[in-house]
């Protein structure tokens, strides 16, 4: 099994004036969750198919080509976890929220490739190298715009 885990600093620090600031980076990942356009560059389109108690379905369109749906898990302030169900080379992506020894916020994306993931591996190998840049990347994005997306829920 080959994970991919990229953990990024989102620039926000937990302190007495904003007690609710996890609150506010909770409710901008479940927004990436269901509206992930603007938060993945990959992702060219996107719509939730059906809810459950426990989260939903979503198909995504990467790159306006490739259409995959998805079964999301949403665990309250921390993670939200998404199963690839027709994703030929990623079998699990998970995103998650923490806090740093400097009391700073902190996303972290995990990728896990299916079997089909770990083939390619072997026959291409610049696959991983390629993979890994772009899951580093959209980690850097997805927590840039999760640092803008709690500030504007903070100050409404």
């Amino acid at each position: 099994m080959i994970m991919f885990t990229h953990t990024v600093p989102i620039g926000l620090f937990a302190d007495e004036s904003s007690p609710n600031l996890l609150d506010q980076l909770w409710t901008s990942l479940v927004h990436k969750a269901e509206n992930p356009v603007g938060y993945v560059p990959a992702i060219t389109e996107a719509k939730v198919v059906e809810r459950y108690s426990d989260g939903f379905l979503r198909e995504i369109l990467v790159r306006d080509e490739l259409r995959y749906r998805e079964r999301v898990t949403l665990v309250p302030r921390e993670r939200v976890v998404f199963d690839q169900l027709d994703d030929p080379l990623h079998s699990l992506i998970t995103n998650e929220l923490g806090q740093g020894a400097d009391g700073g916020f902190t996303y972290t994306l995990c990728v896990t490739l299916s079997p089909a993931g770990l083939a390619r591996t072997q026959q291409d190998p610049g696959f991983l190298v390629a993979s890994d840049t772009i899951f580093y990347d959209t980690a850097r994005a997805s927590a840039n715009t999760l640092r803008l997306t709690a500030l504007m829920f903070q100050a409404a």
